[in-house]
Parts: C-alpha cells; structure tokens; sequence
C-alpha cells in the first residue's frame, strides 16, 4: 500500500507541471474570449455616429475594418432608420469603395445613399467617379444635379462647375468646359 501511494505521488509530481501548464493555458484562452465578447458588447453599444467615425478612420488604410463597421452602422440602424442616417452610411461605403478602386461598388453605394436621401457631396463623389471610369454623361449629369440643389459653400460650388467642366472637357465640349470653368 505504501508502494502504491509513492508511485501515485510521484506520478503527480511528475504531471504537475503539465496540468499546470494546460490549466494556464485553458485560462489564457478563457480570457482572450471574454475580452472579445467584451468588444463586440461594447461595439453593439455604439452609436451610429461612432461606428462610422470608426469606419472614416480606417477608410483608407484598412478596407476591411471600414466596411465591418459601416455594416456595423446598418445592422444597427435596423428597419427604424432615418433616411438621412441610412443615406450616411451607403455614401462613406462608397467612398470606402472609391478609395480602394472599386468603383463599381463605389457607384452602386451612392447611388443608394442618393435614393435613400439627395445629397450634395453624394452627388458630388458620384459625379466625380463617373468622372474616373469615363461614363462623362452621367458625371455632366450629377454635377448639374448638384448645381441645380446649390450650395452655401462656395468650395462645393467650384467643385461642382470644376467636376462638370472636365466632363465636357474629357466628351470633347470645349465650350461648355470653358463655361463650366468660369
């Protein structure tokens, strides 16, 4: 009996070490989950304004992170958003989208934001990416949209006659594009 308690001893002694270990490493696991399930808990609580600012932040560098919290911004938003907060969040997805050359994409997403809400700048970046894939009409055609809603700034407003003079430039209406220009 006093045999078989040592070898059980010692086989102990000999497996602590590695349950030990085991157990530290079931506990560092436990509480990398938690911290994550910490970060989506706090990330639901977001607002729409932060989950966006978020999305603005990584825009340029990190596609992956802006588009996660754009949707982010949707989900959230669910059946009960604003059109206005609806048409936020298509139109920094299309900027996302332009930045990173997807132009399709780009396009698809303002056009989106503008039925949900007309906008300016919306119709601004969209004229400006018509502009990029050399579709001029539908450029000419949202400046002029954009120049019909005016604006107060008067830096929208040169963007906008800028915007629709490289479209008539680019169809070859040097005219109209010296008009736009002035």
């Amino acid at each position: 009996m006093k045999k078989n308690w040592i070898i059980v001893c010692i086989g102990v002694l000999l497996l602590s070490p590695a349950w030990g270990q085991e157990e530290r490493t079931a506990a560092k696991k436990r509480q990398v989950v938690a911290a994550d399930q910490a970060l989506e808990t706090d990330a639901r609580l977001w607002s729409h304004s932060e989950l966006l600012d978020s999305a603005r932040v990584f825009q340029e560098t990190n596609i992956e992170k802006s588009i996660d919290y754009v949707a982010r911004s949707l989900t959230q938003l669910g059946r009960a958003a604003s059109q206005d907060e609806q048409a936020a969040s298509l139109a920094l997805l299309g900027d996302v989208y332009k930045n990173h050359g997807q132009y399709d994409l780009a396009i698809a997403n303002y056009a989106s934001a503008l039925r949900s809400s007309e906008d300016l700048n919306v119709l601004l970046s969209l004229g400006q990416t018509y502009l990029i894939t050399g579709d001029y009409e539908q450029a000419r055609d949202n400046f002029l949209r954009g120049l019909e809603i005016g604006s107060r700034v008067p830096y929208r407003q040169i963007q906008l006659y800028e915007g629709l003079g490289d479209a008539y430039k680019a169809e070859g209406n040097k005219l109209d594009a010296l008009e736009a220009y002035e």
